[in-house]
């Protein structure tokens, strides 16, 4: 029997860890830089930048922002276990301990 995925999730603190968790889901996916870009009218290499590390300054300082105001910011790729679905309370249900 094929074991289903579950739902990951990815604390973002940095415009960095933005760009890996981004990165992480692509190359999961067998997913080309080119073929996610043109989902949004950029050229791969806008990608392929970001990846290395540029450009991402003003992501950086609106992360900060939004940390500062205590909010969390946190990425969930449903799996087919259904922990992203909302629990009665309305919070997101399936969180590890260690994670909001």
């Amino acid at each position: 029997m094929q074991k289903r995925p579950r739902t990951k999730y990815w604390r973002i603190e940095t415009g960095a860890d933005l760009v890996d968790t981004l990165a992480e889901i692509r190359v999961a996916r067998a997913i080309r830089q080119n073929e996610l870009t043109a989902v949004v009218g950029k050229p791969g290499n806008f990608l392929s930048y970001m990846e290395s590390g540029g450009s991402i300054k003003q992501m950086d300082h609106t992360i900060k922002m939004l940390r500062h105001l205590g909010v969390i910011i946190t990425v969930t790729l449903p799996g087919q276990d259904g922990a992203a679905e909302r629990d009665p309370t309305g919070e997101l249900a399936g969180f590890p301990p260690d994670q909001p």
